[in-house]
């Protein structure tokens, strides 16, 4: 798979769950995004060189392609500025 013509980078992400703050939401879980990396396709081929700022307690860590303008303003062997923490997904 050779995602290097097209795709610059993933942004890598540890997402946080805990119980919805407002009396409306409760019995539902709110989720909070924290951008933690990024992730780049190798030259050669299959594969990413993935480049941590911090590790996530459980172990799991969420990637997401790069937004468009991010891709343009990233060079493939360079690691993304960096970003204040996501906004919460739903």
């Amino acid at each position: 798979m050779n995602t290097s013509n097209t795709l610059t980078h993933f942004n890598v992400f540890i997402v946080e769950e805990y119980d919805a703050p407002t009396k409306e939401d409760q019995g539902h879980k709110a989720r909070s995004w924290t951008k933690v990396g990024a992730a780049f396709p190798h030259k050669e081929g299959a594969g990413f060189n993935i480049q941590l700022k911090a590790f996530p307690v459980d172990g799991k860590l969420v990637a997401f392609p790069a937004e468009a303008k991010e891709q343009a303003e990233a060079a493939p062997a360079s690691a993304p500025a960096p970003r204040e923490a996501r906004a919460a997904r739903r």
